[in-house]
């Protein structure tokens, strides 16, 4: 694991020089080498940071609003499958298996199962709800997609289901990471073969959003994506201990499916990373296709570009 070591310091060099460069924008032209080299270390540290991001997120985002269209029973539980294919030869890379408990239409618990391309588990990912999504938190969406420096002042991700509690083991490399909510605090924690942390994280600059809260977080912002508007949040990467901004962007409404895209906020940066594409299906507002860097490393540590289709329950589909 003396990759992930290496890059994470390269994160924290980029950032210096990226701090550097910011202040002298009135410098002489000698300084351009120097604004590229730090450029240069920002793309490294981006794709350090997105690696253990996307762990996360196309795990949640596969059950993305499932819980919506189940908010006509008391207790149910829904198990569905997600299937990451190679976008070079559409080959059968790795299979998630979801399973997520709702009570009174609310998620109470969602359980993630990774298997690899011979049916081998290797990896699995628990969350843990405290109570209901809290819906008022208007000041991050962006009219007209404009970005805003306004924090979400009102929002402390105190007691909702996009701040869900939640623990990831990876047999592979031994590596697992976890977070949990204290009042208006979170404990994160990771460790990894080489090395370990843990950190309490704050409020941060926008609506908290952690791990499988990315489907909740969806659900309350649906009428801003389907208006056109930005959202703004705030993703928390375990294996960075701390809180990361990104956009989520509305691109397309098209044949019953909105595609979004996501890129990291700060303008500085997002054109650095290749964005991620989502796509729902707007009836059932659930999750067809994710595009880009997923969660899945492979067995010499780097990320898997994959598209992920996402299968549902004949019983429950529109």
């Amino acid at each position: 694991m003396s990759w992930i070591i290496n890059m994470k310091r390269l994160v924290s060099l980029g950032c210096n020089a990226t701090s550097y460069t910011t202040a002298n924008t009135t410098a002489s032209t000698t300084a351009i080498p120097a604004i590229t080299s730090a450029l240069m270390s920002v793309s490294v540290a981006v794709l350090a940071l997105i690696l253990p991001l996307c762990l996360s997120l196309t795990t949640n985002a596969a059950e993305a609003v499932v819980s919506k269209s189940l908010t006509h029973t008391k207790d149910q539980s829904i198990h569905y499958s997600g299937t990451a294919y190679s976008l070079d030869n559409d080959q059968i890379l790795y299979r998630e298996d979801h399973t997520l408990t709702m009570k009174d239409g609310q998620p109470i618990e969602r359980t993630t199962l990774y298997y690899d391309a011979d049916n081998q588990l290797f990896a699995e990912k628990n969350n843990r709800y405290r109570s209901q999504f809290n819906n008022s938190d208007s000041n991050n969406s962006d009219s007209n997609n404009s970005d805003s420096n306004n924090s979400d002042s009102s929002n402390t991700g105190s007691d909702n289901s996009a701040t869900p509690d939640f623990m990831l083991t990876d047999d592979r490399y031994g590596y697992s990471e976890s977070m949990e909510q204290d009042g208006k605090r979170w404990r994160v924690e990771y460790k990894e073969p080489e090395e370990s942390g843990n950190k309490i994280l704050s409020k941060p600059d926008y609506t908290p959003v952690i791990d499988a809260g990315f489907d909740e977080f969806v659900r309350a912002h649906w009428n801003d994506l389907m208006e056109g508007d930005t959202v703004n949040f705030s993703f928390a990467v375990p294996s960075r201990l701390e809180w990361i901004d990104f956009r989520l962007i509305p691109l397309a409404q098209k044949d019953g499916t909105l595609t979004v895209e996501m890129r990291l906020k700060s303008r500085w940066i997002a054109w650095l990373l290749d964005p991620v594409f989502l796509t729902y299906d707007i009836k059932s507002k659930r999750l067809l296709t994710y595009r880009g860097l997923t969660n899945i490393r492979t067995m010499n540590g780097d990320g898997i570009k994959a598209e992920i289709r996402y299968t549902y329950p004949l019983k429950d589909q529109s």
